[in-house]
């Protein structure tokens, strides 16, 4: 107790340097704590109020008769639920709201199987989930805080979902998502919800979509649980015996059908996207700490220095170096704890921007006080304290002490200087790395973006309709093409508007095709039916030729892309030719325009080759028609795109309240999986880089004062003996290019040794990019030499007579 006194009373000596350690262990722990935490969500966390995680696997099944087989025939499983969170949100309607919630589709044994309670309420029986059950809703915990405050008599109340009527029932517990990585807002029974391929996907084995997780029964084994999976899943699947399985089949199940794993595994599996750059931002993070580390330590090494007198006094008086160094370690420790309280309070902050803004498919996490969490913040503010404090204290009481009482008002030694640039070199080299890594993962964004890719999606909104799984015949959904587009053109702010029987992004739908005379082999495109606004609304243009007319409904005519049309006509006019899909007995379509190449997203440079024709005309395929009559809707709007969206919303529920889902959002969301790597790094490397910067920065300013301070009886003296005012700023501005170009020198080795490493993450632009690093260089340079300008006016202004009558 007596220590811990005196280490307070100490500190509240120096409250600026307390402060200035204080914050930059905090924003070291808390950048740190941040992206360690995010690894662990992705890599090692189990799923929120999940029971006995390490007894759950998942299996790789295609179809549901294939779960049902699984679930009814085994023995080696306590239980086996099926599960599916469908990539596009549904939209619920609450009195007069509209809302796009995110859903999971779950048998009524994934809650047993999980071994999870409902916050409020109860979850639906076997008996509820069969076809042609009741509909029944639980609400997700967020879903029930955000729109229903919290409100307890919200059981019983209905919501219209995809255009039916469900009654909410119960409430899931804070942060639940079953075994996925999303949040989920509503959960649905799995036998009474709509599907694109309507209700055969409960029957087809030709419809894959169904997850599968179970519960091993105790004592049995993942191979022994594999064996009778395989077994059943034959059984239900002759074929699979007679010929191997298609190496498509493989890749999208991730294994071969009925492999059992670990449902650990499948967590890694759904963030696979986002781990590799994850988890090279953690290094980043642990490199913004060390520079912390080498601040702060450089900090109290200085304190420590100036503190020799006294602490030579107290040896003198008979306190030990055990006691001494145990009391400035003490003081350490209380700074590192003080930053690891801030820098954990500041990374829950942290981590709830970047799963809102960056990692939007990542779950939030359940608890801000997750123990997890702030075991990590212990141990890494613990550390912390190892590497900024041991080194200090140790110099402080190193040496002969005694001598310290007639020297220590002298200018600082050669070994404590040279101790603290070794710092500052540590910091401007960590610094320069992230720098450069910042440089190069902006650029890598800058050039996605800018990529043509052949479209133009600042002012353009998006919705899918999914009109198959509402039971939508190709007949009643053409029926709406006029319709939707007349309401939607007389939306205040709605320039033009394009329906499509695909997705808008390219590559939604393959099919077969071939041109008389020019192949002897039929192709696969990329194909789409479209009406006649679909490419000004895009703004992919239309570059020979002319684009569709209403007219073209009721004729055999097609567009082609650039592409399409260099592969098959190269120096000869397209315009009139043929293209037959399908099969060569299939009628001509009469070639009209040509329209701009598109790619698949921004980085992706794959040739397209695209066919569209007009939606509803007899040009599309009627197997096509069947299964997406109309799929999605564009509108290119004016004003305020917020606003246009709610409106549009709105009009699409009126003239298709059973759509399963309609949810209006920009068209740039298409790309976001696309552009997340680069966005994940840009930002969070250029928000680390600044921070190691500052930190660098201040690290520069801290020590020259202080080199400044302790030298003031040499340079009293040099300007006694007739040193000018730039003798003096030549001298101290000497110190700063010295420190800081073998700090970059090092940086950029560093970066360069790294930056091989992130090859795969980067866009047109090289690891060793010269820009990047000369930028890098020459702005850590620069910012060193504003952060000396404060010290060198100090020194300039030594007053020679006071400073030698202080001596």
């Amino acid at each position: 107790m007596n220590d811990l006194r005196h280490a307070l009373r100490t500190l509240a000596r120096s409250p600026r340097l307390a402060l200035a350690v204080v914050l930059s262990l905090a924003l070291g722990i808390g950048t740190d704590v941040t992206m360690l935490g995010l690894v662990d969500s992705l890599l090692f966390r189990p799923p929120v109020h999940v029971r006995d995680v390490d007894r759950l696997v998942d299996i790789r099944l295609r179809t549901y008769p294939d779960y049902v087989d699984l679930r009814d025939q085994t023995r080696s499983f306590s239980g086996v639920a099926g599960w599916w969170a469908p990539p596009r949100p549904y939209a619920i309607t609450d009195g007069d709201r509209v809302l796009p919630v995110q859903q999971m589709l779950a048998s009524a044994s994934l809650f047993p199987v999980l071994g999870v309670q409902p916050a409020l309420g109860r979850f639906y029986t076997a008996a509820e989930d069969r076809p042609g059950g009741p509909h029944l809703a639980v609400l997700g915990y967020g879903l029930w805080r955000r729109q229903f405050a919290g409100a307890r008599d919200v059981l019983g109340r209905t919501l219209h979902v995809a255009g039916d009527l469900y009654t909410i029932i119960g409430v899931a517990p804070e942060g639940f998502t079953g075994v996925a990585l999303t949040d989920v807002d509503l959960f649905l029974p799995i036998t009474t919800t709509k599907f694109d391929a309507g209700p055969a996907a409960l029957t087809s084995r030709d419809y894959s979509w169904v997850r599968v997780v179970a519960r091993l029964a105790p004592g049995v084994t993942i191979p022994q649980a594999q064996a009778e999976a395989e077994v059943v899943y034959r059984r239900g699947n002759p074929s699979a015996a007679a010929s191997p399985v298609p190496s498509w089949q493989i890749a999208m199940l991730g294994g071969q059908p009925a492999d059992v794993h670990p449902v650990m595994e499948l967590r890694r599996e759904l963030a696979t996207g986002s781990i590799p750059i994850t988890l090279w931002l953690a290094g980043v993070a642990t490199a913004v700490l060390l520079i912390a580390c080498a601040n702060g330590g450089g900090l109290l090494l200085a304190r420590g220095v100036r503190n020799r007198r006294e602490i030579a006094v107290r040896a003198a008086l008979g306190a030990s170096r055990v006691q001494l160094f145990g009391e400035l370690f003490l003081e350490t420790g209380i700074l590192a704890l003080a930053g690891g309280v801030l820098g954990f309070l500041a990374s829950r902050w942290a981590d709830g921007l970047i799963r809102r803004f960056i990692l939007t498919d990542l779950a939030a996490v359940a608890s801000p006080l997750d123990a997890r969490l702030v075991g990590l913040a212990i141990g890494v503010a613990t550390v912390t304290a190892l590497v900024s404090g041991v080194w200090p204290a140790l110099r402080a009481v190193r040496g002969d002490l005694t001598r310290e009482i007639a020297s220590a008002a002298r200018s600082v030694s050669i070994p404590h200087a040279r101790a603290r640039r070794l710092l500052l070199v540590a910091q401007l080299a960590l610094a320069m790395v992230l720098v450069v890594g910042a440089a190069l993962f902006t650029t890598s964004l800058r050039n996605a973006r800018a990529l043509d890719i052949g479209m133009s999606l600042d002012s353009v909104l998006v919705s899918d309709l999914d009109l198959a799984g509402a039971g939508y015949t190709p007949e009643r959904a053409h029926a709406l093409i006029d319709p939707i587009t007349d309401r939607l053109m007389a939306v205040p702010g709605v320039r033009a508007v394009g329906l499509s029987d695909a997705g808008m992004r390219p590559g939604f739908i393959t099919y077969g095709y071939s041109v008389p005379g020019r192949d002897s082999l039929p192709h696969v495109a990329n194909f789409s039916a479209v009406t006649p606004g679909f490419f000004e609304t895009l703004g992919t243009p239309i570059v020979l030729g002319r684009g569709f007319a209403p007219a073209d409904r009721n004729a055999r005519v097609i567009i082609v892309s650039a592409a399409f049309a260099r592969r098959y006509w190269p120096g000869d006019a397209p315009i009139g030719k043929c293209v037959k899909l399908g099969d060569r007995k299939s009628p001509c379509l009469q070639v009209i325009g040509v329209s701009h190449d598109r790619h698949t997203a921004p980085g992706d440079t794959t040739t397209l080759f695209e066919a569209f024709v007009p939606l509803g005309s007899p040009g599309e395929p009627a197997g096509l028609a069947k299964l997406y009559p109309l799929t999605s809707v564009a509108l290119r709007v004016d004003g305020n795109p917020t606003k246009v969206a709610w409106d549009a919303q709105r009009v699409l529920q009126e003239i298709l309240p059973d759509a399963p889902s309609i949810r209006v959002r920009p068209a740039v969301s298409l790309f976001d999986r696309a552009l997340r790597a680069w966005r994940l790094g840009a930002s969070l490397f250029t928000v680390f880089g600044a921070i190691a910067v500052t930190l660098a920065l201040f690290g520069v300013y801290s020590v020259l004062a202080y080199l400044i301070a302790q030298r003031g009886r040499e340079l009293a003296i040099r300007i006694a003996v007739g040193a000018t005012a730039t003798d003096v700023s030549r001298l101290v501005f000497g110190e700063t290019v010295r420190v800081t170009i073998v700090g970059v020198a090092c940086g950029a080795l560093a970066a360069v040794l790294l930056a091989r490493g992130v090859r795969a993450f980067l866009f047109g632009v090289g690891p060793l990019d010269p820009a990047a690093y000369a930028g890098a260089a020459i702005g850590l340079t620069v910012a060193s030499l504003a952060a000396t300008v404060v010290p060198v006016r100090r020194a300039v202004a030594t007053d020679p007579t006071v400073a030698l009558r202080a001596e």
